[in-house]
């Protein structure tokens, strides 16, 4: 894997240059470790609690509706938790600690491929992006693994000559199927690929998809051997339903047309709700956009329109853009957004805005109205002006 993805390499900074960036480095892993010593939340405990269940040789699925995801993170969460006890260590928050250095770790690892792919300002940027400081250290949420995974993907079949290769194809395949078994954040993008002409030939689009999708679902098979796993698995992960209220996209479907009627054009569709069909839509209509305009950067655009069109709304959302920020560091709108999701963070009522330290920003923030759909609408506005801006590549 790491003789295809060396061949991949564009950017090869001076040694004054990667100086810099590496000290980029140390001052957001700083800053990260730091903010994880402030405290944990409730998704630390529930990471606490699936690491017992690993270590104790229990089905995850089967034991807890507090998890969520595909099978590598409990994996992880496992691995880490049997090393913490090893050294007669059970303490949530040294448990937390030990998570935010790991996932600090991958941050680092998507830094320097953002550095090999397009520059040192784009790495240093994403190091140091507070935002990311805040959600890797204080949240500890591990969308950046699943993020990871997607761009490794992408950048071994992003240039033509590449797509040509089918080792490298099935390679790639794999390591969006992992991303989308640590996290199913990518589950549009097979959709995105198999649209796309210029992918290859519809057999080749398909297997693709197919290899993605194959390598998601093979990681619940071991673990839905039992009745009760494979209701936990229905219930949990497939049934999930992220927090809704302070989402943007229902906001404006009502504008135009009642929720019922939304619900009643698509009722006859297996999802749980005519806004799901809605953001489905909309997800596919970008996806032919960026991949007619800009489809070297298709990870990039997919992750911005994932939450800006996302009929639901978490404030780890906020940072999986992170990627699409750093790599357009002197736009503008990155900065601008960069600041309304750090201020959408700090008025949060639990989590990062309930430290004591932080209250009277927190209550300011409040007191002025912020909220998530503030932070939705700036994804919005970015995603249509990147698409707007993109330039037609010949790929």
């Amino acid at each position: 894997m790491y003789a295809l993805l060396s061949q991949t390499r564009r950017v090869s900074p001076s040694p004054g240059r990667l100086a810099a960036f590496w000290a980029a480095v140390a001052a957001g892993t700083l800053l990260r470790l730091w903010v994880a010593t402030l405290g944990h939340n409730f998704d630390v405990e529930s990471y606490q609690l699936v690491g017992h269940l690993v270590v104790a040789g229990k089905n995850v699925y089967a034991n807890t509706p507090r998890y969520n995801y595909g099978p590598v993170w409990f994996a992880v969460l496992g691995a880490l938790k049997w090393l913490q006890l090893r050294f007669g260590s059970d303490s949530v928050q040294t448990f937390h600690l030990i998570v935010a250095v790991i996932l600090t770790g991958v941050d680092i690892a998507t830094a320097w491929l953002l550095v090999r792919r397009v520059s040192i300002g784009a790495g240093a940027a994403f190091m140091l992006c507070p935002s990311i400081i805040l959600l890797t250290g204080f949240h500890s949420q591990f969308d950046n693994i699943a993020v990871l995974f997607a761009l490794l993907s992408w950048t071994l079949v992003a240039d033509p000559l590449d797509r040509q290769r089918m080792p490298r194809v099935l390679a790639a395949a794999g390591l969006l199927g992992l991303s989308l078994a640590t996290k199913h954040l990518l589950i549009f993008f097979p959709l995105w690929v198999l649209l796309w002409p210029r992918f290859g030939s519809l057999a080749r689009r398909a297997a693709f998809a197919a290899g993605a999708g194959g390598v998601f679902v093979a990681g619940f098979i071991p673990f839905a051997l039992s009745a009760s796993a494979v209701a936990g698995i229905r219930h949990s992960v497939i049934g999930y339903q992220s927090d809704a209220s302070d989402a943007l996209l229902a906001p404006l479907v009502r504008l135009l047309v009642p929720t019922s009627v939304v619900d009643a054009m698509f009722g006859w569709m297996p999802m749980s709700s005519g806004i799901k069909v809605v953001w489905l839509i909309a997800m596919v209509s970008v996806g032919v956009l960026t991949m007619r305009r800009a489809p070297r950067d298709a990870v990039y655009y997919y992750l911005i329109a994932l939450v800006g069109l996302s009929p639901a709304m978490a404030a780890q959302y906020l940072a999986i853009p992170g990627v699409m920020l750093a790599a357009r560091w002197r736009d503008p709108l990155s900065w601008i957004y960069v600041a309304v999701s750090v201020a959408l963070l700090l008025q949060i009522d639990v989590n990062i805005g309930t430290l004591a330290p932080l209250a009277p920003v927190h209550q300011w923030l409040r007191a002025i109205g912020f909220t998530y759909a503030n932070g939705q609408a700036w994804l919005l506005v970015m995603l249509v002006a990147w698409l707007y801006k993109a330039p037609h590549e010949q790929t």
